[in-house]
């Protein structure tokens, strides 16, 4: 029960970067291209935390589902975050607040880069193994060329 609750409550953080994005780009003048680009971005997050919830609710919470989840979060996060940076500090009269805004999103970003690369490549050595026969994460390629030299 406190996984769905957690697994939900990242769903809502995506949902919310997702409406102050959306309405923040209609108060624009000129946001014809942003909003495309809004539109595709925020549709992988959404995604990628789709995909993150449906591991951790039939794998029984793996990790590697919450590291989906929550790099989604902390992404959609980042991007709402240097929205409103941008926003507030290129107003006239700037708001000090955008400065904040924009220093939380560049402390996030990295984060969430670092969250999604894991859960990302251990999805793709787990495929390319599967396909190939030989594992490609690094404690198992020592693992298989010692059973390797085994076997000779």
């Amino acid at each position: 029960m406190r996984r769905l609750l957690a697994i939900t409550v990242l769903g809502v953080i995506v949902l919310t970067a997702t409406v102050v994005m959306a309405v923040g780009l209609t108060r624009l003048p000129d946001a014809g291209a942003a909003v495309g680009i809004m539109v595709a971005s925020f549709a992988a997050v959404g995604l990628y935390w789709g995909l993150g919830a449906l591991i951790v609710v039939r794998a029984n919470g793996h990790v590697v589902g919450w590291l989906f989840a929550v790099a989604a979060a902390i992404t959609a996060s980042s991007s709402a975050c240097y929205f409103l940076g941008f926003v507030l500090a290129s107003s006239q009269p700037p708001v000090p607040l955008g400065g904040w805004f924009a220093l939380v999103a560049s402390l996030l970003f990295p984060l969430a880069i670092i969250l999604a690369l894991p859960a990302e490549m251990e999805r793709v050595t787990s495929d390319l193994a599967m396909t190939t026969g030989v594992p490609l994460a690094p404690a198992s390629i020592g693992i298989w060329i010692r059973q390797r030299a085994a076997d000779r």
